[in-house]
C-alpha cells in the first residue's frame, strides 16, 4: 500500500494544532515511519461501509466524491500541515527518532465502486488527489492475496 517499508509508530497520534488554551489538537489515526529513513506518514481510516461517491450523478456518467471521502482527504491534509508546523517541538518533547522530510498521507476508505461510471469517477478523483493516496478495503485485500500467492512455494496449495 505504501510503496516503501513502513512500521507503526503510534496510533491516535497527536500531530499538533493545540491552541494556547489547550484545545483544537489534531489526532491522526496512525503515525507510521519508514524504518530506513525515519520519514513519517499519516493514515486516516474510515469504515468499509463509507461511501466513496455521491449516489446521484453530477452529470451523465459523472459522480462527485462523497462528503466523507472529501472530508477524509481534507482531514489528513490538515493533519500533515499541523504536523509540519509543530514537528520540531513534538520531536523534541517525545525524543523520537522521526523526520518529516515529506509527510505522506493515506486514506483507507470504503469499497471499490461496482459500475463502470462510478469506477471511472473514483479513479479520476483519486488520480488527481496528488498529496493523498486513497485506497479501498477491497484493494488492500487483493494486495494481500497477491502477496500471499507470491510468497507461497510453487508446490503448496493455494
Amino acid at each position: 500500500m505504501f510503496g516503501t517499508p513502513m512500521v507503526s509508530f503510534q496510533s491516535s497520534a497527536s500531530v499538533g494544532g493545540v491552541g494556547f488554551a489547550g484545545s483544537g489538537g489534531k489526532v491522526a489515526d496512525y503515525l507510521l515511519k519508514n524504518p530506513l529513513t525515519n520519514n513519517v506518514a499519516l493514515v486516516e481510516i474510515k469504515k468499509p461501509s463509507t461511501s466513496l461517491l455521491n449516489t446521484k450523478e453530477y452529470r451523465g456518467g459523472v459522480f462527485g466524491p462523497s462528503k466523507d471521502l472529501d472530508g477524509a482527504v481534507t482531514q489528513v491534509m490538515d493533519q500533515a500541515y499541523q504536523l509540519m508546523t509543530s514537528f520540531a517541538g513534538l520531536k523534541l518533547a517525545s525524543r523520537a527518532n522521526l523526520e518529516a522530510y515529506a509527510v505522506s498521507c493515506f486514506v483507507v476508505i470504503g469499497r471499490t465502486p461496482s459500475s463502470d461510471d462510478e469506477q471511472k469517477s473514483f479513479e479520476m478523483y483519486r488520480a488527481n488527489s496528488r498529496n493523498v493516496k486513497i485506497v479501498t478495503y477491497d484493494e488492500i485485500l487483493e494486495q494481500l492475496k497477491l502477496l500471499r500467492k507470491f510468497l507461497l512455494p510453487e508446490d503448496s496449495e493455494r
